[in-house]
């Protein structure tokens, strides 16, 4: 259970604080997929992607992923016999 750093014998008041929890929470979003991208050379990808969605779909919500570049354009014989770990 969360204690607040005041007074240790109060739980923690999250609706209080929740402005900025999220504005740390987006902070460390933002922090660790810019790394994925600088650090590991990772791909960001937006899914679904525009150009398989009719028009009238593109505003709708879409979620990034990150890829080693390799796996979004693959190279059959130099890939072959190697696996991938997708995290979502």
């Amino acid at each position: 259970m969360i204690r607040d750093m005041e007074d240790s014998e109060k739980r923690y008041d999250h609706a209080k604080h929740r402005p900025q929890y999220d504005k740390l929470a987006n902070f460390i979003v933002e922090f660790v997929q810019k790394k994925m991208v600088e650090s590991y050379n990772l791909q960001e990808v937006w899914f679904p992607e525009d150009r398989h969605l009719e028009k009238k779909y593109h505003k709708f919500p879409k979620c990034n992923i990150f890829m080693s570049r390799e796996f979004n354009n693959p190279n059959r014989l130099q890939n072959k016999g190697r696996r991938a770990l997708v995290l979502i």
